[in-house]
């Protein structure tokens, strides 16, 4: 979760997927146009390794949904910062300074919320607090950025392990199928 979001490249992603695929496409080696060439010994290993090759790829899956889960809960809760709650105890203490002394704000002894939101608003104690976020958020990107990039991310690598899932297990019926006719 300490992670950092990591922005690629068209170029980088390209790369990335070539990879991810030519894992993929090892599986779909032994296709020469529509006809699958294979001996009856290769056929007995690919059987044996690929059951295993499977159930990776399903733990990479479960990973991967995991890590979707985990992502989108965190994005949820960064949106709201400790430094939120900071800002909201302060504005409320200048508003509580114009609720008790409305005369030093040139408002009535008994303001309304209008009046007293409009003074907080223009009073530059509240200026300087928002300058002072203002400094703070720049200093920090934007958590809704990052969630959403995180999100994105994860539901790709969630939707490649889906593919591997399915390329596989079609694989191992295939396997299945060609085993049971060379029987």
């Amino acid at each position: 979760m300490g992670d950092s979001p990591q922005r690629l490249t068209r170029e980088e992603l390209k790369e990335y997927e070539v990879r991810y695929f030519s894992k993929v496409l090892k599986v779909l080696s032994r296709l020469k146009g529509d006809k699958l060439i294979m001996t009856r010994d290769e056929l007995a290993k690919a059987l044996e390794e690929y059951p295993n090759k499977l159930r990776e790829a399903l733990l990479r899956r479960h990973r991967a949904t995991f890590r979707l889960e985990e992502v989108i809960a965190e994005a949820r809760l960064s949106r709201h910062t400790p430094q939120d709650d900071f800002f909201l105890q302060k504005r409320a203490t200048i508003a509580n300074n114009i609720r008790t002394n409305p005369s030093k704000y040139n408002l009535y002894a008994r303001p309304s919320d209008t009046a007293v939101e409009e003074a907080l608003l223009a009073s530059d104690e509240y200026k300087e607090l928002m300058r002072e976020k203002e400094e703070l958020q720049g200093n920090t990107p934007d958590p809704i950025d990052i969630g959403a990039t995180n999100i994105l991310k994860a539901k790709e690598e969630k939707g490649l392990a889906d593919i591997e899932v399915e390329v596989l297990h079609k694989t191992l019926e295939t396997y299945h199928l060609l085993a049971s006719i060379m029987k």
